[in-house]
């Protein structure tokens, strides 16, 4: 009879995975699972998707962080095919690249009822984000979308932004691309119905250089989304000491500190004799 279940951040591994899924496989009632942090990757999917396949009244899956790879993404695709109650799923940091999101696009395509999607650090790039596109185009219910560090480009950007500008439910988007410049909308008030519907209340992109600019400026300043709209340099992240020159830093010290010792001392004995 359980409903709910939290797997998450086990290392599973293949041989973890082959092991739970003789359990997730009687399971037939779970609504809500998270695998995430796992570690699974390509053969440990391909275990678990049979289970998965039994458990068709999923309504939140969490399969984040365990290098899926386009193969992995093959294995869960035939089980997220019969997940038709499906509202949140998030399939971030696994490195789907476009191959691999195509081939769950089928899948997603029949989730009429997703409202909260992560796609975030998959490696999509352009061609991926025309996959999206499509997809995004069949989810009407759709309130979060996160595509950040995607890699999308201008083409990409471009061809989500058409998509976006058709689902008048999203509430809360993320297109950050993790450098450079940042769009940032903050919360705006809802305008009254006779105007619309409300605008999003929470997006951030973000542009590396002008062509990306012209796309993403047209899909947040989209007039039925947003009501307010900055334009702020993002911080550049502080620049980290490479492990080579660890060990130097390490010699430099041990080198250096025995000679500023002494001289310390020679300078305290200094002052005592004159004293």
């Amino acid at each position: 009879k359980l409903t709910h279940l939290d797997l998450s951040s086990n290392w599973f591994e293949v041989e973890g995975a082959a092991a739970v899924a003789g359990a997730l496989g009687q399971m037939e009632k779970m609504t809500q699972l998270n695998l995430g942090n796992n570690y699974l990757g390509a053969e440990g999917a391909a275990a678990l998707a049979g289970a998965l396949r039994r458990m068709e009244k999923l309504t939140h899956l969490d399969l984040r962080n365990n290098e899926l790879g386009a193969e992995g993404a093959a294995a869960v695709a035939r089980a997220l095919g019969r997940m038709d109650k499906m509202t949140q799923l998030n399939l971030s940091y696994n490195d789907l690249g476009a191959k691999g999101f195509q081939a769950v696009v089928v899948a997603l395509g029949r989730m009429d009822k997703m409202t909260e999607l992560d796609l975030s650090v998959n490696n999509l790039k352009a061609e991926g984000a025309e996959a999206v596109a499509e997809v995004l185009l069949q989810m009407d219910k759709i309130t979060k979308l996160d595509l950040s560090n995607n890699d999308l480009g201008a083409e990409g950007a471009g061809a989500v932004a058409g998509a976006l500008e058709r689902m008048d439910r999203m509430t809360h988007l993320n297109l950050r691309l993790g450098r450079g410049w940042e769009l940032c909308v903050g919360p705006a008030p809802a305008p009254p119905a006779a105007l619309g519907p409300p605008p999003v209340s929470s997006v951030a992109c973000q542009c590396v250089q002008d062509p990306y600019m012209s796309a993403l400026v047209h899909l947040c300043a989209a007039p039925h989304l947003l009501a307010a709209l900055s334009l702020t340099p993002s911080k550049p992240p502080p620049l980290p000491i490479h492990p080579v020159f660890c060990p130097i830093i390490l010699m430099a010290c041990c080198t250096v500190w025995p000679w500023m010792w002494m001289l310390l001392k020679g300078v305290c004995l200094s002052r005592a004799v004159c004293a």
